[in-house]
């Protein structure tokens, strides 16, 4: 059987991710082969298969689509090469799903390196971005947690190129989560907002309430900002109530209760945890009521209600004996001690730390066991135990001190991390710089040409209009040349008739003949004139 690949519960991860498939889902795909007789769509059935598959059939079936591919590959071309490549790193990249799923993270590694070279060949960048992804997840379970971001980061860059908006959710919150976890919060933050700027822009309700909610925990748990917390953590909320998704709404509240209760805001914790564990009941989200009543165990114990405390208790404790939760099952123990310390039932109060002392110890965590461990020191002090009281003390240091060390490989991780992000931020910073200087170059050349054009066509302009200044001239100057003749050639007229009058004085009759044409003559040597004025 398969199991899912996951980072965390609330920053998911995309890419390996174990999909539960069914019999009837390969039983379809073996329909359709035997119904499809074209070779390639019988390679991309092969590789769905493989994907689907819950057992080694998986490899099985990636070696039937590559056998395919190599026999087709010398006879098909250029186009169909470039097809083939990519059903090639398909078949590799689900094959190293199984392997990943199955906890064989270097054979995945392996097989996701080779699916990563076909990718290369078909040119194909959104599967390069889904292998590194991936390969990210790989580094991270075998707990190399620098090489692990190096390649998030690389598969979020190929993706931001790209602007896949699908893809981009998930690889921000895949980062998000690597730096949260290494202590990089302020990094983590940026990207969760970068998150959510993608999830508002596709309109994607359960996206923004989620991205709403990581925020929140963000300024909950390690920026200790309550107040921005809780400010998110309402947002969250809002998107819930409005989209009517009952179990988003009923983390909204529980994280609401537990940002109450560390205020010493016992009364209003327990109203938020009560309105949060209505919701999980109306849809039977079990591992979420019985957490709910654990919570509120603990805080009715707080204000002295012990009744109330056992009542949920006792709830929550018999529905855990069919989910069998350890991480509940520690807490709810835990809670119980507490009650009976409460109380005064001493021995009660240690029997149930021991228990939930006992499930730590299986588990694991540092922090947990020295909780414990912290716990029954003081219990058994209170008996008179010194002894037990001091062995307990003791593995709490232990714990303390192993929880010190890995703090300090942490910050070791975190340094060279954060002295990555530096190192590419300082590239990244340069190159925007260069892009920056040359749009400014360009702005600047684009004003100068401007300017350049604008001084060309004035001076061409006032060139036009100095040629029809010049032509205007000439006109007017032929014009008077013309008139100069006319005028001086109608005064020799004038002129002559007039002497010729003189030397006819008894002559009425020619004389007036002669005054006519010198009228007519001086008429005509206006009308020119007037010509030239209302030219």
């Amino acid at each position: 059987m398969k199991y899912t690949i996951a980072l965390i519960f609330l920053f998911s991860v995309s890419g390996i991710n174990g999909v539960q498939a069914q019999n009837e889902v390969v039983d379809s795909l073996k329909t359709l082969l035997q119904r499809t007789t074209n070779d390639t769509a019988r390679i991309g059935i092969y590789a769905e298969m493989s994907y689907s598959s819950q057992d080694t059939a998986a490899v099985l079936y990636s070696d039937t689509a590559i056998t395919l591919i190599n026999l087709l590959l010398p006879k098909a071309d250029k186009q169909n090469k470039i097809e083939l490549h990519r059903y090639w790193s398909n078949a590799l990249y689900y094959r190293s799903t199984y392997f990943a799923n199955s906890e064989s993270y270097d054979t995945a590694l392996h097989y996701l390196n080779k699916a990563m070279e076909q990718a290369l060949v078909a040119k194909d960048r959104l599967q390069e971005a889904r292998i590194l992804n991936d390969m990210g997840v790989c580094f991270y379970r075998k707990n190399d947690v620098v090489k692990s971001i190096d390649l998030f980061t690389r598969s979020l860059a190929i993706r931001e190129d790209l602007n896949d908006d699908e893809q981009l959710y998930s690889a921000y919150n895949n980062v998000a989560f690597i730096y949260k976890e290494t202590g990089l919060i302020d990094q983590s933050l940026e990207l969760n907002f970068k998150a959510l700027s993608v999830a508002e822009r596709r309109k994607n309700k359960e996206e923004t309430a989620l991205s709403f909610n990581n925020i929140g925990q963000l300024y909950h748990k390690y920026l200790m900002d309550r107040s921005k917390a809780l400010e998110y953590y309402k947002k969250s909320l809002a998107i819930a109530e409005k989209s009517g998704d009952k179990k988003a709404m009923s983390l909204a509240k529980n994280n609401i209760g537990a940002l109450s209760a560390e205020t010493g805001n016992y009364q209003e914790a327990i109203r938020w945890y009560q309105e949060s564990l209505l919701l999980r009941r109306e849809i039977n989200y079990k591992f979420g009521i019985i957490n709910t009543l654990s919570s509120l165990g603990y805080n009715y114990i707080k204000i002295a209600s012990y009744n109330d405390a056992r009542a949920s208790l006792a709830e929550a404790m018999q529905m855990n004996v069919s989910l069998q939760n350890k991480v509940l099952q520690t807490s709810m123990h835990r809670n119980y001690a507490e009650l009976y310390n409460a109380v005064g039932n001493t021995d009660s109060a240690l029997f149930h730390a021991t228990v939930s002392h006992n499930i730590n110890t299986t588990v694991g965590n540092p922090l947990s066991i020295s909780g414990s461990a912290s716990m029954l020191s003081g219990l058994y002090e209170k008996v008179g135990n010194y002894t037990e009281a001091l062995n307990f003390y003791k593995l709490h240091k232990k714990m303390q001190d192993s929880i010190s060390n890995d703090d300090l490989k942490k910050e070791g991780i975190k340094s060279n991390i954060e002295y990555e992000y530096l190192k590419k931020k300082t590239v990244s910073d340069k190159i925007h710089a260069e892009q920056l200087a040359k749009t400014n170059l360009y702005t600047w050349l684009l004003i100068v040409l401007f300017v350049i054009s604008v001084l060309i066509g004035y001076g061409l302009y006032k060139r036009y209009r100095l040629k029809q200044q010049l032509k205007e001239v000439e006109i007017r100057n032929k014009i008077a040349a013309d008139l100069h003749d006319d005028v001086g050639s109608t005064l020799s007229s004038i002129r002559m008739y007039s002497d010729i009058v003189k030397q006819q004085p008894n002559q009425t009759g020619t004389s007036i003949q002669l005054l006519d044409k010198i009228s007519s003559n001086s008429k005509e040597t206006i009308e020119n004139m007037s010509d030239i004025v209302w030219m």
